[in-house]
């Protein structure tokens, strides 16, 4: 249960994440019709993220005490996920 509630919150995160993008590309202006074209593209990158994640074992770790390692591992994970998203796209 807990593996599940912290993928839950680094996806969620990833949609803060994505929608703040979306507003500061937007000079902080968010329409209704902006966010409602960015949908499909958030469900893709969503869709790709949550198996990378587990594949990568980040659904398993808060990130109170972190090594090298594991920013290593992260940054990997983070750019698979834009990689995949974007290609599929």
């Amino acid at each position: 249960m807990r593996r599940g509630l912290l993928l839950l919150v680094d996806l969620a995160l990833m949609c803060i994440a994505t929608i703040s993008a979306l507003a500061l590309r937007d000079n902080l202006e968010l329409s209704p019709e902006s966010v409602w074209r960015l949908l499909p593209h958030l469900a893709l990158t969503l869709a790709v993220a949550a198996p990378a994640l587990v594949m990568a074992g980040q659904d398993r770790l808060i990130w109170r005490l972190s090594s090298m390692a594991d920013y290593t591992r992260i940054s990997l994970t983070t750019v698979f996920i834009v990689f995949a998203s974007t290609t599929l796209g």
